[in-house]
């Protein structure tokens, strides 16, 4: 278990018609003791019930990965929940109502009365919502418009849309300065375990002799060479250490492999052996 804070309240406000609306002392307090992804989630939902939210959901996922990989947190019955993974498309969901990514969209489940253009999934999906009480909402994407990464919050209510509306008014700035606070929460927790993922990493003894050879300044065949193996077998060890580190290309594999600790640079006279 480890405790995070890096939240800082002076820098966390919304300016909104020429004034400052600081993120609520509650939320801020209960973000920042929190110890996974999951407790954010909670707090803000917590946060967002005590205004009359009833259904909460997070959600991002990268446009060039598979749905696997995505996050997706929420109070949606279980059932919606396996319906929304066995969609490959999450960026077409009622989570970010056809892709927009430009601020908070109100929407209705009764789609027949909505003002949103709809595609046809998109419909099915806010019509499914409807079927477990849910019946008026609004979305915050939390990415930018151009961004790989679709990502945002979904807050919904059973009150008809008079109702909500009214609802949104006296809270929905709130909500969606909530839920950038939580949103940059969660990805500081991503990164923090993607730098832990990266420190603990193991390189086999072979990686490291591979390693080597390449800070020393070989190319792949040396490197086949000075191992005896294959040339194809050396871009499989390559391709593997840089997995591993989180790297792009192989100088960035060495540079992260030496501040790791995993190799040493060669000395002068190593690397004057290298082949011309």
């Amino acid at each position: 278990m480890y405790r995070t804070q890096f939240l800082d309240q002076d820098v966390l406000c919304l300016h909104h018609n020429s004034q400052t609306q600081p993120c609520p002392d509650s939320l801020v307090s209960g973000l920042q003791t929190v110890c996974s992804i999951n407790d954010v989630w909670a707090v803000l939902a917590d946060f967002a019930m005590g205004l009359g939210i009833e259904f909460v959901s997070y959600a991002s996922a990268r446009s060039d990965a598979k749905v696997g990989t995505s996050t997706w947190l929420s109070n949606f019955p279980d059932w919606w929940t396996k319906l929304y993974y066995a969609d490959e498309t999450l960026g077409e969901d009622a989570i970010f109502i056809g892709d927009n990514r430009v601020g908070p969209t109100l929407f209705q489940t009764d789609v027949s009365n909505s003002y949103l253009k709809l595609n046809a999934k998109v419909a099915e999906r806010l019509v499914s919502m409807g079927e477990f009480g849910l019946r008026s909402g609004f979305v915050c994407p939390t990415e930018p418009e151009n961004s790989i990464t679709a990502a945002g919050w979904c807050f919904g209510s059973s009150l008809g849309q008079t109702d909500f509306i009214r609802l949104y008014a006296n809270h929905g700035a709130t909500l969606r300065l909530a839920s950038l606070c939580a949103h940059q929460q969660i990805e500081a927790f991503k990164r923090s375990s993607e730098s832990r993922q990266t420190a603990n990493c193991i390189l086999s003894d072979r990686e490291q002799e591979c390693l080597l050879h390449l800070a020393s300044g070989y190319r792949s065949s040396g490197i086949a060479y000075k191992m005896g193996i294959t040339l194809s077998t050396v871009e499989f060890h390559l391709r593997r250490i840089r997995k591993k580190l989180g790297a792009a290309t192989r100088e960035e594999a060495v540079a992260k492999a030496v501040a790791l600790g995993h190799i040493s640079f060669p000395t002068q006279a190593e690397s004057s052996l290298r082949p011309q």
